[in-house]
């Protein structure tokens, strides 16, 4: 027969047991960590494929990062080629790495997936259209990404030229709502 001590003991155990796997469940679960962010951001990006993410293809994905905050948020703006139907087609994914104090860095998403769809630029231009934009919130600021289908004009915010990359495709961010680049 069981002693109330030994009662006592194993009841003890158990709550331990219990407390320390809800403990590893609960921490970071919100993100992935790494040593580095650019580490952070593959363990992130293996996780959500479930298949291995390599630092080659992570850095064609990166369109773009810039910092913002007190508290050293880096964000990192990745522009991520699909292929629907057979026409090239593009998804754009906001992460957040911050700096843990442990020295390693977590990264999460902070926006919805951005599908920015097949575009025919010829087709678009022939209609009068120079550009295509899509303008999102995230945190306490918003992203506006574009892109270029009339390659005679350059994209511009708040008098600053902005860079496109191969494909046409800029951005930037701001804290006002409803903004819209210049073309020159």
């Amino acid at each position: 027969m069981m002693t109330k001590r030994r009662k006592g003991s194993l009841w003890g155990l158990w709550v331990l047991v219990v407390l320390c796997s809800l403990a590893a469940c609960s921490s970071k679960s919100e993100g992935q960590t790494g040593a580095s962010p650019e580490e952070a951001m593959i363990h992130y990006l293996s996780e959500e494929r479930q298949t291995q993410v390599a630092q080659e293809e992570l850095e064609t994905m990166i369109f773009g990062s810039f910092q913002r905050g007190k508290e050293d948020r880096q964000y990192y703006l990745l522009k991520d080629p699909q292929d629907i139907g057979g026409e090239a087609s593009y998804c754009a994914y906001i992460l957040k790495v911050t700096p843990e104090r442990d020295d390693s860095y977590c990264c999460e998403k902070v926006a919805a997936d951005v599908g920015m769809g097949a575009v025919d630029a010829q087709k678009s231009v022939a209609e009068g259209e120079r550009s295509a934009g899509w303008e999102f919130p995230v945190d306490d600021f918003r992203i506006y990404i574009g892109r270029i289908l009339d390659s005679e004009y350059q994209p511009y915010f708040e008098g600053k030229k902005l860079q496109t990359d191969a494909e046409g495709f800029f951005f930037y961010h701001t804290t006002e709502e409803d903004t819209e680049p210049e073309f020159r």
